[in-house]
């Protein structure tokens, strides 16, 4: 992908449908995916600090705002050797609507903004699993704004839009996310131990997230899903001695995933996670009658809901599904808004008989981590579930 753009291909930057962009022939390169990449090359502090010397509050939204270090000062320690100037900056499903319009006025190109109402009053109970429940006035609205910025994109790139082919790889998106549901559950539904962690499960994110649809991706995912069925055959657990099972509960610590497998010898310990592979049957939907509609539902409100009410609960679900015996939440988490949201999850779960650990970090914030001090409490928390359980 890097190649044909340092060859003149276009791509947009920002966030959106990822699907219609794949349809359309366009790269799509995500600020949360740089910003990660630049996190784990432990340029966090690096970029952050060109941010803070433009006056910008350390508080800002740096799982999307990271890149913009890199558009302010310019230079070659950047991943990839730099972000090529895109043909627009797409802005959706996104935090700060302010930050995409930063880094339009950095690159001095157009900026495509479409509103997702992330709130919505009712959601019901088991939201994740039951019949369509979005109101369909905030969907309207919103997929009307998908055609406005679709016609524009026409207009900057030259690319047409096809309903046909928006829908065929709609189609392959849906086979695959059936793929990652099978994963999941032959990996950690099973009843056994773990056939894979959240660090093989965030090996995945950069195709789940962004590659859906592609014929290369499904034959990718049916490759993992046969790897899958083959180590539940052979009894090829992750961790054999598996003692207690932990859900990772928030952003990956994208500049440190060594960190989730330190307890896998020393205490029995598997890490599992709730961001990614398990959302995969949530986001099948059908793209018969309208496809761009059903490739904005595919994300709209299924991450975690719409609520942390909405979000505890699911978590509780998956607790008891996958057989966990504790989570860990950040707290300071992604953005400023899921802060608050974490503190409502920890208080929830715990009144749910959930063991949590609120465990301060933030997913790229390399600079203010502190390996030894976050080791210590993460072991004293899983001592402590495992103390409890001797007892019982």
């Amino acid at each position: 992908m890097w190649a044909d753009i340092a060859a003149g291909q276009q791509f947009v930057f920002g966030y959106g449908p990822m699907e219609l962009f794949n349809a359309m022939g366009l790269y799509l390169v995500l600020p949360v995916q740089y910003g990660s990449v630049m996190a784990a090359k432990q340029l966090y502090g690096h970029y952050q600090a060109a941010i803070e010397r433009r006056g910008y509050f350390p508080s800002l939204s740096s799982y999307e705002s990271l890149p913009l270090g890199y558009c302010f000062e310019p230079d070659d320690r950047a991943p990839y050797g730099g972000l090529p100037k895109p043909a627009a900056i797409f802005g959706g499903y996104m935090q700060e609507p302010g930050i995409y319009e930063l880094y339009a006025r950095e690159f001095g190109v157009p900026v495509l903004l479409t509103d997702d109402p992330y709130r919505q009053q009712q959601i019901p109970d088991g939201w994740w699993e039951g019949p369509e429940w979005r109101d369909p006035r905030i969907i309207n609205f919103s997929v009307s704004e998908l055609r406005t910025a679709i016609r524009l994109l026409e207009q900057l790139t030259g690319v047409p839009y096809r309903e046909t082919e928006l829908r065929e790889l709609m189609m392959r998106a849906n086979e695959m996310s059936k793929y990652y549901e099978r994963i999941v559950q032959l990996g950690w539904a099973g009843g056994g131990p773990a056939l894979f962690t959240a660090t093989d499960a965030y090996s995945e994110v950069a195709i789940f997230e962004t590659h859906f649809g592609h014929e290369w991706a499904l034959d990718h995912v049916k490759r993992v899903h046969d790897e899958v069925v083959e180590r539940a055959a052979d009894g090829a657990f992750a961790v054999p001695q598996e003692h207690t099972r932990l859900l990772w509960g928030g952003t990956p610590l994208w500049f440190n995933l060594g960190f989730l497998n330190a307890w896998e010898e020393s205490h029995g310990a598997v890490f599992i996670e709730t961001m990614y592979l398990p959302r995969a049957k949530r986001l099948i939907q059908d793209p018969s009658t309208d496809a761009l509609r059903a490739a904005f539902l595919r994300r709209h409100m299924k991450y975690t809901g719409s609520s942390p009410k909405a979000a505890a609960e699911l978590i509780i679900a998956q607790c008891r599904e996958f057989g966990v015996d504790g989570v860990v939440l950040p707290a300071r988490a992604a953005t400023r808004d899921t802060v608050a949201s974490s503190r409502y999850m920890a208080l929830t779960l715990k009144q749910a008989g959930i063991d949590v650990l609120l465990l301060d970090y933030a997913p790229f914030d390399s600079e203010a981590w502190d390996e030894e001090s976050m080791r210590q409490q993460v072991t004293i928390f899983i001592e402590g579930i495992q103390a409890a359980s001797t007892r019982n």
